[in-house]
């Protein structure tokens, strides 16, 4: 017997989903390794109410789409996971997320200010998950003054 829904295939695309908002990091342990599940994960905790809200009405929105396109034969069972037990925001993906800086320690970046480039997709369970495609760190104050604290190049003319 040959069934079609055995091997079921992703219902999202990352150009429907896409999401940009400020955040914090709060977990960088696996930004820049994997976890020994080869899984990328980054915790995150949006800046404002309004990037929580545009953040979790998109994931409710991801979750909304699976259930609408699932087929009458399906068994998957939408589900997201986008928060861990702490009530943390997750980026879950299995390729490393680019960033605007190379990060030598990415612990130094835990509770600064970044912006989110992402996607959600769903895996062939249902599971949804987010995507950080793009970090940008912003840079600390304290290095934005020394950089303008340079002295000036004085001209003799």
């Amino acid at each position: 017997m040959n069934s079609s829904y055995e091997r079921e295939q992703t219902l999202l695309t990352p150009g429907e989903t896409e999401l940009r908002f400020e955040a914090w990091l709060v977990g960088v342990d696996h930004l820049i390794e994997p976890d020994r599940d080869d899984v990328y994960t980054v915790l995150f905790q949006p800046s404002t109410t309004s990037d929580y809200q545009r953040f979790m009405e998109a994931a409710e929105m991801a979750l909304m789409t699976v259930e609408m396109r699932l087929g009458p034969h399906s068994r998957k069972r939408p589900t997201k996971c986008v928060e861990d037990k702490r009530g943390m925001c997750i980026a879950s993906q299995l390729f490393k997320p680019k960033l605007n800086i190379i990060l030598d320690h990415p612990t130094l970046y835990c509770g600064k200010s970044v912006s989110i480039n992402g996607h959600f997709r769903d895996d062939p369970l249902g599971n949804i998950y987010f995507q950080a495609s793009y970090i940008d760190l912003y840079q600390d104050d304290a290095q934005a003054d020394e950089a303008t604290d340079a002295p000036a190049i004085i001209d003799d003319w």
